[in-house]
């Protein structure tokens, strides 16, 4: 019996820690075959291969297009590998992995100088991925600083910082990924075709000798003609029989904006930042953060959803999404719960499902980035029931995010919702979703 069995999580997180690990070995030893079993169902099955054949064994055959290889040779340090291309990255942290002298390592500082790399290049919060390994002579790192080894402390860290963003950077430079600008002469304009009938010929230049342009001028003086003079006699009669405006006084103009917009306070509500709904209660203000309350409602909303099947939008051309053989491995376990949500999905591969119908809140568009986002929220979760869990997920994957602008309807909508559930305070994971500020409080301010 292990001795940490009481610390172990549920069966889903802890398969995603030994997916996680067994990737990281058979990334190490690209010349080693490997097979992962999993209720006796096989996950992986890796011969020896070199690493770009690996790292497509692992993660799919849609990373074949994805890689850019990155090699750079220096007294200091040897680096090689692989970082994936902007356009495939992802909002989540996927395939992230540093290896020093062929060990698994985590380093935010060198994490940094790759997304330093990447500037400009991906959308902001999106994440590469890489896979990048690290010849160093062991006298110039310390690994005793972390109990798990994981982490280590370069000697020279803003050389290596430096070596790493300038070879990535490189990289994509050289596969055209990077736009450059070139002022070297295109050797296409040194040979442009012309016809073989016709011959080329400097043009002729005829000069009018006899023109004076004194004359013309002279000419065009004396054809000048003085415009005639408006006649100003009579002019007040223009105006006769005009009824003089009306005009309100400036008390009386306050006075209706003021009642118009002492009418609208009780009845409208407005979007603070796009981020919060402030609405006026009898006893004062009442703040809601969107993105929360909508947590709330959509995770009270799926809980119901587990003992029935939900409603399901059918797509009309089906779509393929494609996963991580670990992310497949959750689906799985987790499918009869999807179709109690909404999805309908058939499996093509080890690594794609086809996916055939989805709820009525899902954009199509997003799809696959959904899927992974769903993923990667169950997988993060701490030990709670399974039907719990996937409640959460959908309902963090699926809310309306901060930042984006309400109609009066939709902050209406949500705040009439949000009353309806049974805990509308705060979130599943135990955070406010609303405050309310009192007319003494208010008056402390002032």
């Amino acid at each position: 019996m292990p001795a940490r069995r009481n610390f172990l999580k549920s069966d889903n997180v802890e398969l995603k820690h030994i997916i996680d690990e067994f990737q990281r070995m058979a990334l190490a030893h690209p010349e080693c075959a490997m097979s992962f079993f999993h209720n006796d169902k096989k996950i992986f099955n890796l011969t020896p291969s070199t690493l770009k054949q690996r790292i497509v064994g692992i993660f799919g055959n849609r990373y074949n297009e994805k890689l850019v290889p990155v090699k750079e040779e220096t007294s200091l340090v040897v680096v090689n590998g692989f970082v994936g291309k902007p356009e495939f990255s992802r909002k989540t942290r996927g395939e992230q992995f540093f290896f020093v002298n062929q060990r698994f390592i985590k380093s935010g500082y060198l994490h940094h100088a790759i997304s330093n790399a990447f500037q400009d290049l991906i959308p902001e919060k999106h994440h590469p991925s890489y896979f990048l390994f690290f010849e160093i002579d062991p006298k110039f790192i310390d690994v005793n600083i972390h109990p798990t080894k994981t982490e280590i402390k370069f000697e020279d860290e803003k050389s290596i910082y430096a070596i790493v963003r300038s070879c990535v950077k490189r990289a994509l430079g050289l596969h055209n990924i990077v736009p450059s600008l070139d002022f070297e002469k295109d050797p296409a304009f040194d040979n442009i075709p012309t016809s073989n009938k016709s011959e080329l010929k400097q043009p002729s230049i005829k000069v009018d000798s006899s023109y004076n342009p004194f004359e013309e001028k002279k000419n065009s003086e004396n054809n000048y003609t003085p415009p005639q003079k408006v006649k100003t006699e009579n002019w007040e009669q223009l105006f006769e029989n005009i009824p003089a405006p009306q005009y309100n006084t400036t008390s009386e103009v306050l006075e209706k904006s003021w009642s118009e917009d002492s009418e609208e306070t009780d009845k409208t509500i407005f979007q603070l930042n796009n981020q919060y709904i402030v609405s006026s209660i009898k006893s004062g203000l009442m703040v809601i953060h969107q993105q929360r309350a909508h947590e709330r409602i959509l995770y009270e909303y799926y809980l119901k959803m587990q003992d029935k099947d939900g409603p399901s939008q059918q797509l009309l051309f089906p779509k393929t999404v494609e996963l991580t053989p670990s992310d497949m491995a959750i689906v799985k376990t987790i499918s009869d719960e999807l179709l109690n949500m909404g999805f309908r999905f058939d499996y093509l591969n080890k690594n794609s499902i086809v996916v055939l119908g989805t709820p009525t809140d899902v954009e199509i568009e997003k799809l696959e980035s959904f899927m992974e986002e769903l993923v990667e929220q169950f997988k993060n979760e701490s030990s709670i029931e399974k039907h719990d869990n996937l409640s959460r997920s959908l309902a963090k994957t699926m809310s309306i995010k901060s930042g984006r602008k309400l109609n009066p309807e939709e902050m209406r909508s949500i705040i009439d919702n949000l009353f309806a559930c049974q805990i509308p305070n705060t979130t599943a994971q135990g955070k406010p979703t609303l405050i309310n500020l009192t007319l003494e409080e208010l008056a402390k301010k002032f």
